[in-house]
């Protein structure tokens, strides 16, 4: 939950003023995940080389651990099915 709520602040850091109007074009990053892109290259313009890398690895963290669960959890339900069918 924190790593989400840390995700989310900065991207409204990076994408919206201080009066709260977005400072991008909205359009070009709706499609597949240009907005992680996007968001890589605010970082890499604006800190360094290394936010953008760190960036891109904490995310691809979130994703595999979030798949994990994923699979954990089809893996229990699908051993009490069988536990409780057979």
């Amino acid at each position: 939950m924190v790593s989400l709520v840390l995700l989310t602040l900065i991207s409204y850091v990076l994408f919206y003023d201080a009066n709260g109007a977005i400072t991008v074009e909205v359009d070009k990053y709706k499609k597949g995940l240009g907005f992680i892109w996007a968001e890589a290259s605010a970082l890499k313009h604006q800190i360094g080389d290394p936010a953008k890398y760190l960036f891109l690895m904490m995310g691809a963290m979130i994703l595999l651990t979030t798949e994990f669960g994923v699979l954990d959890e089809a893996r229990r339900i699908s051993r009490d099915i069988v536990k409780v069918s057979w």
